[in-house]
Order: C-alpha cells, then structure tokens, then sequence
C-alpha cells in the first residue's frame, strides 16, 4: 500500500467520483473479479473516491459498507473510499468508532465518513433506541465519535457507558481523523452541516432546482454560523443511466420504481441519455455549488463505468 505519509489526496479535485448503490443492492453474489476491475479503472482514470451508502432492510439490504470499503481498500492504492451514508441513529458509537479507525488505518488514510439521520421506519425501530432524537441528540453523536477517533476519553449520557469514559486504543492516521461530510436536505439538517460538517452530501433524489434551493440556503447558514464557505465540501450524489433516450428513460424509471416507489423521480432527479446530455446535467449542477459530483450507475455497473470513463469524463 506504501508509505500512508506519502499519500495527499482531496476527494474534490478531479470532482468525479463513482458511487456503488448498483453493486451493494445485489441480492445475488457479488462478482467480485468485475467489482475489482471496475474500482481499479476509476483509480486509473482518476476518479475522486469510491462511495457507497447503508440501506436496511426496506427495500432490501445491501453489503455492509464498511466491510465493502475495506474490500475496495485492499483492491486499490490513493482512490479515496467513502461512505455516501451511514446511518447514524443505528449505530453504537464507540462500535462504529473502532470500525471506522480500522478502516483508516486499512485504507492508509483515505477514509471520508459520510454520515446521515436516516428516516423513521422499519430499521430505526429495529436499531435505534427508543427514545432517539435526532433533533437533539445527532450533534452529540459526532462530538463523541470525533472525540473518540483523537483518543480522548469521552464521558457521554448513554445506556450501558461506563461512568469514567471510554478510550479508543486503535486510532486512524490523522491525529485529527478522517473528515466527517453530512447528509442533509431540511433546513435543521443544513443548518447542522453549516455548524458543524467539513462537507455536506446532497441526495441522489434532489433535483437541480431542490439542490440549487439547499445550497443557497446552506451558504446563508454557514455565514450566519461565522465559517468560510471553503470550510465545507459540497458532494452531489446523481443517479446516472449512459444510452440512447429511450433505452435510457426507461433504465432509469424502473430503477426509481424498485429503489424508491416512484418512477416520476427520474425526470426530476435522474441523469441519463447521451454523454453530452448528461454532461451538460453535471455542468449545471457543478455552477449550482457542486464541487464533487458522485456519479451512482443504475444499469450494469461494469458497462456503466467503461462508458463513464471512456465517454462522459473527457466532457468533463
């Protein structure tokens, strides 16, 4: 892997990076010799990290992201890996903390954590406490975690949390940590991200007009919180289909139905069609505040990733 030292990467430079929603909602066996190919020709090309997102049970389960990022780890060298998001409300956090120092040190240092308060349903009642308040609760959340990846001794109001503290031995690269990038769309989660995220991750199913609204939005509230707006990153996920126009409206409609119940979200929030159309879509998005665009393939992962290489990033 080389000299962890050595490595000085910024997920925004190249601006593109490849999202793996198409690979982690598999219901069959994942194969793993084209998966491989496709994270070592993004890193080839270039791109700006692998990103993949949590989803429990509804609509279906996906791969542990975290055991998948230690895989594409292991397959790659400076590709930054991320998390595009975790679900925060479901996780114990001195758990998710020692997973997380873990993955740093496998990946040599090249974890972003993407994190996210999920929505009510089925999995947070399965694994969140009861009395989980995201409204009052999240923001101590990451002050914990982030205190626990510096090595501090961090005392927190938590069922079973030992009255001294809790110390994490296995600490990640940085003595800062990895960077903690935030998911969001109303505005008590903007105005959060503005406090205290060193990045924010728009949705996948916001449009060009809802994400230009949340951006304006998340730039006033970064001022009114006395922070740079270069102290955050802006990432954009975007579900993308490359084909001809009706080959592709059609991937993409169906995608919406299985993913998220409604097949209407393609026009609104989908990019597909040519590589000019959808670059021209990404251009857009990238003057409305996007400095990193993650581009998350509906259709066979493999192909898609050939085609966005080979077609999409010279437009780029």
């Amino acid at each position: 892997m080389g000299d962890p030292h050595a490595i000085a990467w910024d997920p925004r430079h190249s601006g593109v990076g490849l999202g793996l929603t198409a690979a982690v909602g598999t219901t069959g066996a994942v194969d793993t010799t084209s998966l491989a190919a496709v994270v070592k020709s993004a890193e080839m090309a270039g791109m700006a990290g692998i990103w993949v997102p949590e989803n429990l049970l509804a609509p279906h389960d996906t791969l542990d992201p975290l055991v998948l990022l230690a895989w594409v780890a292991a397959h790659t060298e400076s590709i930054a890996v991320g998390t595009a998001v975790l679900l925060l409300p479901h996780q114990h956090l001195y758990r998710l903390a020692q997973r997380l120092a873990s993955l740093d040190q496998l990946s040599s240092g090249r974890l972003v954590v993407g994190i996210g308060s999920g929505a009510k349903g089925p999995a947070r009642d399965l694994l969140a406490d009861d009395s989980y308040n995201p409204a009052t609760e999240y923001e101590s959340d990451i002050a914990v975690l982030r205190g626990l990846l510096r090595g501090e001794r961090v005392m927190a109001e938590r069922p079973r949390w030992p009255a001294e503290g809790i110390r994490l031995e296995v600490l990640p690269v940085a003595p800062g940590g990895p960077p903690f990038w935030i998911g969001g769309s109303a505005a008590p989660a903007l105005d959060r991200i503005a406090r205290v995220g060193e990045g924010w991750i728009a949705s996948g199913s916001a449009g060009m007009a809802d994400f230009a609204g949340q951006h304006r939005y998340l730039e006033d509230s970064i001022a009114r919180a006395g922070r740079s707006q270069d102290d955050l990153a802006v990432a954009k996920r975007v579900y993308l289909y490359l084909g001809d126009d009706e080959s592709a409206t059609r991937a993409m409609e169906t995608w919406f139905r299985e993913s998220w119940g409604d097949p209407e979200l393609a026009s609104r929030a989908g990019v597909s069609g040519s590589p000019g159309q959808c670059a021209e879509e990404i251009h857009a998005l990238r003057s409305a505040g996007a400095d990193l665009i993650i581009l998350d393939p509906v259709g066979e992962l493999a192909a898609q990733t050939d085609r966005i290489i080979s077609e999409l990033l010279p437009l780029l």
